[in-house]
C-alpha cells in the first residue's frame, strides 16, 4: 500500500513482504527471522490466504505465539469476503474493515482510498504506542544493568548481556583512541573486571531510550588517575537490545554522535 511505503520513508516502519524477495531466495527461513522480529503484522485476509497450508499452519502459529508472548500486533485487513469470522484463532483479532464490508467491496469514490489512509494512521499509531512501551522496558533494563554492575554484582548484569553481543570500544583511560570492535560476553567481562580492579566504576547520569537503542551517558569517578579527563567527564554509549539482551554497545565520543545513532534529535 502506497500509504504504508510514506510510512516507510520516514523511517518508522520497514514493511516486509513475499513478493520484494528475489529469486532464489530461502523465502521460508527469511520469512521465520522476519515474524520473530516483527512487531505489527497486517494479515491480508482472502479465500486463498485461508487456504494456504503454508500461511495457516506455519507462519500463523508463529505469529500467535508471538502475540502471546512478545505483544505482536495482529492486524487483520479484510480484502475480499471469506470464513475469516468462522476461525476462533483468527476473529478474536479486530480487523481493520470498521464493518462487514471487505476491501474489495468499497466501490463509492474515493471510499477505499480514505479507508487505506486509515490502515496507514492506525499502523503509525500502534508503532508509536509499541516504541513507547518499548522505550521504556529497555530504560529499564539498561538501569537494571549498571545499578548491578555499581553494587559489584557483575554475574546479574550479565543476565542482561547477550553471549555474543558485539562491542565498539573506547579506552576510557586515553583521550583520543581509535574504536576496537570486540565479539562476545567473555570479552567484555574482562575489560569490566579490569576496570573494577584500578577502582574504575561507571555511575549513570543519563538515560534516553528509542526503541531498542538507548543512549547512556557514565561518569568514571578515579579516570583522572589514569589520563588526562576529569573523573566528572562523561562517556557516551549506545546500547542495542532485542528480546531483553544488550546485543550491541557503541562508544561515542561525545553527547552529539550517541543522540545521532540513537535516533534522538538533539
Amino acid at each position: 500500500m502506497l500509504q504504508l511505503e510514506v510510512l516507510q520513508n520516514q523511517g518508522l516502519i520497514r514493511i516486509f513482504t513475499h513478493e520484494a524477495l528475489p529469486v532464489g531466495t530461502l523465502w521460508q527461513e527469511v520469512t521465520q527471522i522476519e515474524i520473530s522480529n516483527a512487531v505489527a503484522a497486517i494479515l491480508l485476509v482472502t479465500p486463498d490466504y485461508l487456504r494456504s497450508r503454508a500461511l495457516m499452519e506455519d507462519q500463523l502459529p508463529d505469529l500467535l505465539a508471538r502475540a502471546e508472548d512478545e505483544g505482536t500486533a495482529i492486524l487483520p485487513l479484510l480484502v475480499r469476503p471469506s470464513l475469516f469470522r468462522n476461525l476462533p484463532q483468527l476473529n478474536r483479532f479486530k480487523p481493520f474493515n470498521p464493518t462487514r464490508k471487505t476491501l474489495i467491496e468499497m466501490e463509492r469514490p474515493g471510499e477505499k482510498e480514505r479507508f487505506l489512509v486509515s490502515v496507514a494512521e492506525a499502523v503509525q499509531e500502534e508503532v508509536r504506542r509499541r516504541r513507547e512501551r518499548l522505550s521504556a522496558e529497555n530504560a529499564d533494563l539498561v538501569r537494571r544493568a549498571y545499578e548491578a554492575y555499581a553494587n559489584g554484582d557483575v554475574s546479574t548484569m550479565f543476565q542482561f548481556v547477550d553471549p555474543d553481543v558485539e562491542w565498539t570500544y573506547l579506552d576510557p583511560t586515553l583521550r583520543n583512541t581509535t574504536p576496537q570492535v570486540c565479539q562476545g560476553r567473555r570479552e567484555l567481562e574482562n575489560r569490566l573486571r579490569f576496570w573494577a580492579e584500578n577502582g574504575l566504576r561507571a555511575e549513570l547520569d543519563e538515560i534516553a531510550p528509542n526503541g531498542e537503542l538507548v543512549m547512556v551517558a557514565v561518569r568514571i569517578p578515579g579516570i583522572d588517575a589514569y589520563s588526562d579527563r576529569r573523573g566528572d567527564d562523561l562517556a557516551y554509549s549506545v546500547f542495542t537490545l532485542r528480546g531483553a539482551q544488550i546485543i550491541a554497545v557503541h562508544h561515542c565520543r561525545d553527547r552529539r554522535e550517541a543522540l545521532h545513532l540513537t535516533g534522538i534529535q538533539s
